[in-house]
Formats: structure tokens, C-alpha cells, sequence
């Protein structure tokens, strides 16, 4: 049941639709990971999925899945920064707003 705009965003993603990110592998320097995005109202089915930081991918179509994509761990702890998202990293599952990259073994 909806009160209301159901399209309506109580806070708006500051790094675009909603992300699972699933770490693979760790290091100091590089984060290789899978990324699950998830359509909304602004990030429809079959829509142009576009990245708020530096990716290889730049755009692609929602929903989307991303494997084995390798970004510097500096620009996963930016990510981090910008929004509250789950990651899965060895069976274990965090938000990206309690974990730091150093206490996950890198």
C-alpha cells in the first residue's frame, strides 16, 4: 500500500540506483569486485545506466550486472563515502559505511 508519490525518494543516491557490491579479491592498491545494480523509478528496466565516479564501464542498461570489474581502493573507499550499500566480501555481508578497506585484509 502506497500513501502518496510511490515514485517519490525519501533521500536520492548519491552514486545513482541502488548496488550490491561483492568483493573478490583485496589488495592495497586494487579492489576486484561484482557489482549488482538494481532498477527504481529513475533507474527503470531497460534504462541507461550511467556511474556517478570513474568505472571501465561507463554506462550500461539497468539492471545491471558487473563481473570481475577491478578499481583502485582508493576509489572504493569514495564509493563508500558517497552512499550506504551492502557489500559481500568472503561470506560475510557489511555496509559500506562500517567497513574500511585496511580492516578487510588488504
Amino acid at each position: 500500500m502506497v500513501v502518496g508519490d510511490g515514485h517519490s525518494n525519501v533521500v536520492e543516491s548519491k552514486s545513482g540506483g541502488p548496488v550490491v557490491y561483492e568483493i573478490n579479491t583485496l589488495t592495497d592498491t586494487i579492489v576486484n569486485m561484482n557489482i549488482k545494480g538494481y532498477p527504481t523509478a529513475y533507474h527503470s528496466m531497460g534504462g541507461l545506466r550511467s556511474w556517478h565516479f570513474e568505472m571501465p564501464v561507463p554506462n550500461c542498461i539497468s539492471p545491471v550486472v558487473l563481473s570481475n570489474i577491478e578499481i583502485p581502493t582508493d576509489e572504493f573507499v569514495y564509493l563508500s563515502d558517497l552512499d550506504k550499500h551492502p557489500v559481500y566480501y568472503k561470506s560475510e555481508l557489511f555496509w559500506t559505511d562500517q567497513i574500511d578497506v585496511t580492516d578487510l585484509g588488504a
